[in-house]
């Protein structure tokens, strides 16, 4: 099926699990190491459907107690055991490969069990065995060489080939399913579940999903917006589409932008610099704010209200014309920078860029400055 145009395809790789068993005497080894005899299991099962082979290990199953039946009733017995052994309905499905010496090749007796059929009919006393062998059993025989990897791979085709009719009736064959997710970017998902990642993006496409009944849950991992969830009903070979509603919780903490800790501290210490400022040019000396007329050579003939650096650092003030007032400055400076601290902390949401406080706050201390300037 075609994936959605700028959507990520996330495959989850679903097979419905059959579990294998190879059984050999003491002294006698398989015709193949187990992993080639795995892997051309699996080989076998995929050319019928959407099907994995299971060890033993991996299908929680201990062959021992499986090599401990009777031979009088052992299918009753395969059925029971594995049934009791296994922590959920699957696998449904049990081969069973047993190994024989025959001079220097391997004569290969395997069976395909229906589980639950043969669970269904392991009740019926003295006809189980034989029901069980003619309704939930399919079985296939070969001699082959050690190491002949062909014959082998022909040995499973034949055996899960026979065992098809079973896969069809349980819909272990059926083809799976596909679940596109819109505005999945950045969230976390799970399936029945099963944590599946970080989606990265605004489409997500979980291929080889298999049918059934099915639950998703999708959350945001820096928590800002509302969880999600859904139960599905797939149906096999079904493409289907979910919008993920992106709704801000309204519980949630935002994170903060970065330049709201600007604003505040960087106003804070400029509040405090005009603050010292401002005290200084107040205790300064010969005048806190005013300097006196001076009448003669090199004085400055102007009767002034605000006091310049100049003028309360220099020895002789009156002979100092113009330049930056102290006073007026530092208030300008407490102006912006606790202008800028206190619109931000009160006016700007958490997460919105801060820009405009400063702008205000320093557009105040400027006209604070030139209006004390041109007053004085």
């Amino acid at each position: 099926m075609p994936l959605p145009a700028a959507a990520e395809e996330l495959p989850l790789g679903e097979r419905r699990p059959v579990a294998m068993v190879v059984i050999t005497p003491p002294g006698v080894s398989a015709p193949l190491p187990s992993s080639d005899l795995y892997r051309l299991a699996e080989e076998a099962l995929q050319s019928i459907g959407p099907l994995a082979i299971r060890t033993p290990e991996q299908a929680g199953i201990d062959p021992d107690q499986l090599m401990a039946c009777n031979l009088e009733e052992r299918l009753r017995c395969y059925a029971r055991t594995v049934t009791r052994m296994r922590q959920t309905r699957e696998p449904r499905y049990l081969a069973i490969l047993s190994v024989l010496k025959v001079g220097k090749q391997r004569k290969l007796t395997s069976l395909v069990i229906d589980l639950d059929g043969a669970l269904g009919l392991s009740d019926l006393g003295d006809e189980a065995e034989d029901r069980i062998y003619t309704e939930a059993t399919v079985t296939a025989e070969a001699t082959l060489a050690e190491g002949d990897a062909r014959a082998m791979a022909a040995h499973l085709g034949i055996l899960f080939g026979a065992a098809k009719k079973f896969f069809q009736a349980s819909g272990y064959d059926q083809p799976p399913a596909q679940l596109t997710l819109v505005g999945s970017t950045g969230l976390s998902l799970e399936l029945d579940g099963r944590g599946l990642g970080i989606l990265k993006g605004p489409q997500t496409v979980l291929t080889e999903l298999l049918p059934g009944r099915r639950k998703i849950n999708l959350e945001d991992p820096e928590q800002r917006l509302l969880p999600f969830g859904q139960q599905l009903e797939v149906a096999a070979g079904d493409v289907l589409r979910v919008e993920i509603p992106r709704l801000d919780d309204p519980n949630a903490q935002r994170p903060r932008h970065v330049l709201h800790a600007v604003n505040f501290w960087g106003g804070v210490t400029l509040a405090a610099l005009g603050a010292g400022l401002t005290t200084w040019a107040l205790a300064a000396s010969p005048a806190a704010t005013q300097v006196g007329v001076c009448d003669g050579p090199g004085c400055s003939s102007s009767s002034r209200r605000f006091a310049s650096f100049c003028e309360l650092t220099a020895d002789r003030p009156a002979t100092c014309e113009g330049g930056v007032l102290a006073g007026p400055l530092g208030m300008g400076l407490v102006l912006a920078g606790g202008g800028t601290a206190l619109l931000d902390q009160l006016l700007v949401p958490d997460e919105e860029l801060p820009w405009w406080p400063p702008l205000i706050a320093f557009g105040a201390g400027l006209l604070f400055y030139g209006a004390a300037a041109v007053l004085d």
